[in-house]
């Protein structure tokens, strides 16, 4: 009788670490990158300790981060006998970021290294915009220029980010109800560099705003920043976390549309199309159709007025300050604000309007709080603005998952 020959079971072989990591995409060799760029000039050992690796494995780590050019050798230090410890730092000069900003009406557009250094940037007045295809070909001018110069430069691009006005897709980032701009309804940044493979994240312009204007407050206390142009919003938080005051249908956290709450039931049309907005009384577009008989027509015109000391237009700037401090009073008490900025191109005129501003918020805070309350204007929107853009992409290059826990504007007005 013969005897069935089974086949002997063959033992499973680990795949080495070097093989699975060939197969992996840069994003699990990302934790060793913010080390590195949190704390700088670290040895493998030192790195591999803090992570928790084998040191094969962090060694592995280090050599794609080098062959990527994302670190390079900071040091060497030599003992006194063996091979010299290297110490490796983040190379901030050979990968940069692009920055698309909105600020109504103009656009600013930089290409910046991870040190923070402008390599090139441009400023467009879009007001003559009437289509997404003139952002789109604003953009691309742009785009094609930076990237040729980082290419013959050697410097790697790895991450692009917008801050736009009005409301976004949460899913996508596609401009919706773009109320003050509306040439940039049904504008995506994403399907703008898919060709050319890049990531792009299109993020509220409130939130470009608070991280440039909240990058050296103290992280244990609660800021409300006001950005005041042709509209009017707010956004506050502490440190790196943003405080969101709602969720959307599917429980993310979301952006509170606080120019389009209403203040006056049956009250004033705004843009959006609703009536009673708080931005139809306080944003720079309601200023400019109330003072359009004096031949004030832009957001410059108007700046200018205040600035010189026009009188029609310093009383209405007067009247929408007042109208906009006692409206904050109670987004100020329900997140416990001690710290408020006014930033964006009214930021400019404040001082005239500072007062107002206070007297409205006296009239809806008690004694204590409105003294508590500490009040400034940006010392420099625009570049506060860039600067915020700029921390953005770099915690969404290094954490591309933190894009879920940053909150987004509403995908539309209920």
């Amino acid at each position: 009788m013969a005897v069935p020959i089974v086949p002997a079971m063959s033992k499973r072989t680990p795949t080495p670490p070097r093989h699975r990591l060939a197969r992996e995409s840069l994003r699990s060799s990302l934790p060793l990158l913010r080390l590195i760029e949190r704390d700088g000039r670290l040895s493998q050992t030192e790195a591999a300790g803090r992570l928790g690796m084998t040191t094969g494995t962090c060694n592995l780590h280090f050599q794609r981060l080098e062959r990527e050019r994302l670190i390079r050798r900071a040091d060497h230090i030599r003992g006194s006998k063996g091979r010299p410890t290297i110490l490796w730092d983040f190379d901030r000069t050979r990968n940069a970021c692009l920055l698309f900003i909105l600020d109504v009406p103009f656009f600013q557009a930089a290409l910046l290294d991870f040190a923070g250094q402008p390599l090139v940037e441009q400023r467009f007045d879009l007001s003559r915009a009437r289509h997404p295809s003139d952002v789109q070909a604003a953009i691309d001018t742009f785009a094609d220029a930076a990237l040729d110069l980082a290419a013959r430069s050697q410097i790697h691009v790895r991450q692009v980010v917008g801050g736009f006005p009005g409301l976004l897709d949460p899913l996508d980032g596609t401009a919706r109800c773009a109320v003050n701009f509306p040439a940039l309804e049904g504008f995506n940044l994403a399907r703008c560099f898919a060709t050319r493979r890049l990531p792009a994240w299109a993020g509220s312009l409130s939130l470009c705003f608070f991280f440039g204007e909240t990058a050296d407050a103290p992280a244990d206390v609660t800021t409300l920043v006001v950005h005041w142009d042709l509209g009017v919003g707010a956004i506050g938080g502490r440190g790196d976390t943003v405080l969101s005051m709602q969720l959307g249908r599917h429980g993310a956290p979301e952006i509170p549309e606080i120019g389009h709450l209403c203040i006056e039931p049956g009250g004033r049309l705004c843009r959006c199309g609703r009536s009673g907005c708080l931005e139809a009384y306080t944003g720079g577009q309601a200023m400019l159709t109330e003072l359009a008989a004096a031949e004030i027509r832009t957001l410059g015109d108007l700046l200018a007025a205040i600035a010189g000391g026009r009188q029609d237009a310093i009383t209405t700037a007067r009247r929408a300050a007042h109208t906009l401090g006692r409206s904050l009073a109670w987004p100020i008490q329900l997140m416990g604000v001690r710290r408020l900025v006014v930033t964006g191109p009214l930021s400019t005129v404040f001082a005239p309007l500072e007062e107002a501003f206070r007297r409205g918020l006296r009239e809806g805070l008690t004694p204590e709080l409105a003294g508590a309350l500490g009040v400034q204007a940006s010392t420099d929107s625009r570049a506060h603005l860039r600067a915020g853009a700029f921390r953005l992409a770099t915690r969404l290059f290094l954490d591309p998952d933190s894009a879920a826990r940053l909150p987004r504007s509403p995908a539309r007005l209920d």
